[in-house]
C-alpha cells in the first residue's frame, strides 16, 4: 500500500516511508530464515538428526532427476496413465518413433539455388565483405584479423601463393 501510494505521490517523504518499510521487511524475513535455521540445525544435532539428514541428501538426489514433476501423460490411444515406468516407457517409444521415421519431402518444382555447382567468388564480393568486417572481432582460418585485410586494401585472393 505504501508503495502504491508512493507511486502515486511521487513525494520524497513516501518514498522514505516505503524504503523504511521495505528495510524493515527484509529485517524480518531474515531473522526468521536465521531463526528456522537453527532450529534446523539444532534438530540435525540429536541423534535422529542423522535420520533427517539422509532424508534431504534423498530428497534434495530426487528432485535433481527431471522426469519426477510429470504425474501424468496419455497413451497414443488415450488411456491415462498414471505410474512411472509406464510414462518413461511412452516417452522413449514416442521419441523413438519421430526420431526414426522418415519424412517424405515434397518434390522440388522450382529451381533451387543451392543445387548445383557453387559459383567462384569474385574479387568485388570479396572486397565488400573486408569493408563489411568489423574490427576487433574474431580472426578467420587466415588468424589474420580484418584491420590488416582493410590497411592492404586488395582481396586476400590476390595475396595467396599457390603452391
Amino acid at each position: 500500500m505504501v508503495y502504491k501510494t508512493w507511486w502515486n505521490s511521487r513525494l520524497g517523504t513516501d518514498l522514505q516511508k516505503y524504503r523504511n518499510l521495505k528495510s524493515a521487511a527484509k529485517r524480518a524475513v531474515a531473522a526468521a530464515k536465521d531463526q528456522y535455521y537453527h532450529s534446523l540445525y539444532d534438530q540435525l544435532d540429536t541423534p535422529s538428526g542423522e535420520n533427517n539428514i539422509y532424508r534431504l541428501a534423498k530428497s534434495r538426489h530426487r528432485s535433481t532427476h527431471g522426469n519426477g514433476h510429470v504425474m501424468h501423460i496419455k497413451e497414443a490411444d488415450a488411456k491415462l496413465l498414471r505410474d512411472k515406468h509406464s510414462i518413461l516407457q511412452r516417452s522413449t517409444d514416442y521419441f523413438h518413433k519421430i526420431s526414426n521415421t522418415q519424412f517424405t519431402h515434397p518434390p522440388i518444382t522450382s529451381p533451387d539455388p543451392t543445387l548445383g555447382p557453387v559459383a567462384s567468388i569474385t574479387p568485388g564480393e570479396e572486397k565488400l565483405a573486408i569493408i563489411k568486417m568489423k574490427s576487433g572481432k574474431a580472426t578467420g582460418p587466415d588468424d589474420l584479423p580484418a584491420e590488416i585485410w582493410e590497411m592492404l586494401g586488395k582481396p586476400a585472393s590476390e595475396f595467396l601463393v599457390k603452391q
